[in-house]
Parts: C-alpha cells; structure tokens; sequence
C-alpha cells in the first residue's frame, strides 16, 4: 500500500501539468448520481468475506469467514462460518473491525463518498487496472469512524469509485486506534462493489497488525423496475 500524508492542491495536476477538460464538480456531481443509482436499484446481496490477520507475534495467521447478508429491510448481517489460529488477542482486535462497519442504512449514508461527508479537491489523473481514473483528495467533514482521510480513484467512463487510500478519521476501538486503509472495489453482476481491501493497525499489546479481506458475492436482488448500472 503507499500510504502516508496526502497533499491538498487546489487545481488538477500530472507531474505538475494541468489537466485540460476536468472539472471536480461535475466529477462529484457524476459520481453521486452513479451511486444514487446503484442504491436505488439494489435491494440486497448475499456474498463471503475472508479476513486474514497477520501480525509478527503470532505463530499463524488467524483467518475468519464470514456470511454476509444485506437488506433494505433488516441491514447488513454478519454470520461467523469459521476460524482458524484464533488467539484471543488477535481475535478481540478482529472482531473490533467487523463490528466497526456500518450495518444499517443511515450507517452507510455516513459514510458515503458524497458532498454530505466530504470536501473534495481534483489532485490528477491515473491509470487503474488498464482504466483512466480520476483522483480525488478526501477531507472528512466529521471525525468518524466510517469515513477516510486520503484518496479516491474515481473511473473516468462510469465514475465509480475504483479505489479508497488513507486514515480513518476516527479510531475504530481502544484495541485498533486508526486504521490505515486501502480498499479496492470491482464490478459484480452489474454493480460496483468492495472486492480487495488492506489495512495496517497498531494494536494494542500485539503491535502492527494486518488484516486483509477478500469479498465475494453470490446472489444481488435488484429493486422492482431498477435496470443495470453503465459500463
């Protein structure tokens, strides 16, 4: 992950070159109504997720899997399947981050990538897994444990968010602090979605500590009349 401090610049730059024909709030305004619509057109999933923590005092990573289960109804549910190298220490911080996710809807709101949440500044271009994508600086309004304090990749053809880099802007638990954070996301059955996510923590009494998830989806419910998401 290349994390570290993040600079705020005003205008849009490669290599100190300004980029002709961007304009960040027609980026963000894009960007919004793309995620409007992918929240309006689904009403829920089924999928697993892998967690992998890794720290050095630990004779074996520990892996967790879960079941995840989300709703417009009932929220987002977490079921534990299985675990393996589960010391207590390690366990405790895991569990720390599971529970910090956000599991209802308002929840997610709070951490939307929005003008709500964020103050926004157009740092560049990139080249992301073979796509343009835009960068774009993320300042958190509020301190909270849903939103980032870094970076975003945002696709330059559908303005998805392609990736997620920096700091927590509230510490998740007296066990886990601040996380740093890299969060990839990948297009399934239609809808942009986490896929890969990394994040560095220093726990307390273990010390730095990895924990990386894998995602994977099996079943998406669309909303009645909703159509699929663009390219």
């Amino acid at each position: 992950m290349r994390a570290g401090l993040f600079l705020f610049l005003t205008g849009a730059t490669v290599a100190g070159a300004a980029i002709p024909g961007t304009d960040l709030k027609s980026i963000v305004n894009k960007m919004q109504q793309r995620s409007a619509r992918q929240n309006a057109s689904m009403c829920g999933y089924t999928g697993t997720r892998i967690y992998t923590l890794h720290n050095s005092h630990l004779s074996n990573d520990m892996v967790m899997k879960y079941r995840v289960t989300m709703s417009r109804a009932s929220g987002k549910r977490f079921k534990l399947i299985s675990t393996q190298h589960a010391e207590f220490l390690a366990r405790r911080a895991l569990n720390a981050l599971v529970q910090s996710e956000p599991t209802t809807r308002k929840q997610e709101e709070q951490g939307n990538i929005d003008r709500t949440n964020y103050r926004f500044a157009l740092l560049g271009e990139d080249v992301l897994d073979g796509r343009r994508c835009y960068i774009l600086q993320l300042s958190p309004r509020r301190n909270s444990q849903y939103l980032v304090l870094g970076k975003a990749w945002v696709d330059a053809q559908s303005y998805a968010v392609r990736e997620i880099k920096g700091k927590l802007a509230k510490s998740v638990s007296f066990w886990v602090g601040k996380p740093e954070v890299d969060a990839r996301y990948a297009k399934f059955d239609g809808f942009w979605m986490p896929s890969h996510s990394w994040s560095l923590s220093h726990v307390k009494l273990v010390g730095k500590t990895t924990v990386i998830v894998e995602f994977s989806y099996d079943r998406f419910q669309r909303c009645s009349g909703s159509v699929p998401s663009a390219p």
